[in-house]
């Protein structure tokens, strides 16, 4: 995986993952309902885990890729309805969305967030009924299940370190080395040569 590309995801995941954490925790009154809270605590450790993800992904640590690949795949569809409407957002994203609203709009908007943010809720009336999905949840997947890795030519060195570059010399090499033998196989069609006369000389 591409270091920069890690590192941005790891710094997304970590931001997003404290900031909402704080926001939840910030947005819970004593006064809250069970269900409230219930939720807030499930939202809360949604986030401390995606901030765990980043840290463990930042390491280089195995878990945080499976992990961070987990926090994406939840943050990648947002649903809207009357009966279920659900969406997380584990930082700034932007969610292409196609949506059909009471009023009669159709069509395709684009839910912009700067910072997390959370909404579930069930038997809303006159919600919206549309399906989206992040965008930023899916260039995170497309490089963390590997799809954005550049395909690494096979290299010639014994060793397997040379860069792609030295192809064209291995195939230089190649070349005269099939030269030499075409030579050698010529001379064995040839015969033994015939040994040279020695040069006579004066008595």
């Amino acid at each position: 995986m591409n270091p920069a590309w890690r590192k941005a995801i790891a710094g997304f995941e970590v931001f997003g993952g404290i900031v909402g954490a704080v926001g939840v925790v910030a947005s819970l009154g004593p006064h809250s309902a069970p269900a409230a809270l219930v939720l807030g605590v499930a939202l809360v450790v949604a986030y401390l885990v995606a901030a765990l993800a980043g840290v463990l992904l930042w390491r280089c640590a195995r878990a945080g890729r499976i992990l961070s690949a987990a926090v994406f795949l939840v943050q990648l569809p947002r649903v809207w309805s009357v009966p279920v409407t659900c969406g997380i957002w584990f930082g700034p994203d932007i969610s292409p969305t196609v949506i059909a609203r009471p009023d009669g709009f159709r069509g395709v908007v684009f839910d912009l967030r700067l910072f997390p943010f959370a909404v579930v809720a069930t038997g809303s009336p006159g919600a919206p009924t549309g399906l989206g999905v992040s965008a930023v949840s899916c260039v995170a997947l497309w490089h963390l299940l590997g799809r954005g890795r550049r395909p690494v030519a096979a290299s010639h060195g014994p060793t397997g370190d040379e860069p792609a570059g030295d192809e064209p010399a291995a195939g230089i090499s190649d070349a005269v080395a099939a030269f030499r033998e075409a030579r050698r196989a010529v001379q064995r069609a040839k015969g033994p040569a015939e040994p040279a006369a020695a040069p006579d000389r004066d008595p």
